[in-house]
């Protein structure tokens, strides 16, 4: 099996599986819901065939996107979401600032104003999509119409005089 690290440097097994994606559900179980409430809110009924996956403790906070290095930063307790993207190189000229997402761990998603400044907790994810923006150079646009054009007219000439 092979061995990956993350940019903590802690080494990882990872191992290679079919994953048929059509009969695979995740549900995530706030355990400690459970507990609190003694199983009055939140249980869930497993079902013949079932499985519970309880995943290791990550070891920092994955950003990736539109930052000047996608990567796993090291969890520091309390630092916010602006921390992380410094941390990972900051913003990109493409990226959408203004729709940076924070995934929790619980799958939670938060995205727009405010993001930036909401505190991270081991095991969440940041995500910076692109802006994706459309430059019109006028000029070149104007200058290929008038090429087509000024094709089409030396066609016709050409044709009424054969």
């Amino acid at each position: 099996q092979p061995l990956h690290a993350d940019s903590t440097g802690q080494f990882k097994k990872v191992e290679i599986v079919n994953l048929n994606l059509e009969s695979t559900n995740r549900v995530i179980i706030d355990v400690d819901r459970i507990i609190e409430t003694k199983g009055s809110k939140g249980n869930i009924t497993l079902q013949n065939g079932d499985r519970i996956y309880v995943p290791q403790i990550p070891s920092g906070i994955s950003v990736m996107g539109a930052v000047g290095a996608n990567g796993t930063i090291k969890y520091e307790p309390g630092k916010k979401v602006d921390y992380y993207v410094k941390r990972a190189g900051s913003f990109t000229r493409q990226a959408n600032k203004k729709e940076t997402r924070l995934i929790k761990a619980d799958g939670r998603v938060f995205a727009g104003n405010g993001t930036l400044g909401r505190k991270v907790e081991i095991g969440d994810a940041i995500v910076v999509p692109s802006d994706i923006k459309q430059d019109r150079d006028w000029l070149k646009t104007i200058s290929g119409a008038v090429s087509i054009v000024g094709g089409v007219l030396t066609s016709i000439f050409i044709i009424d005089k054969l």
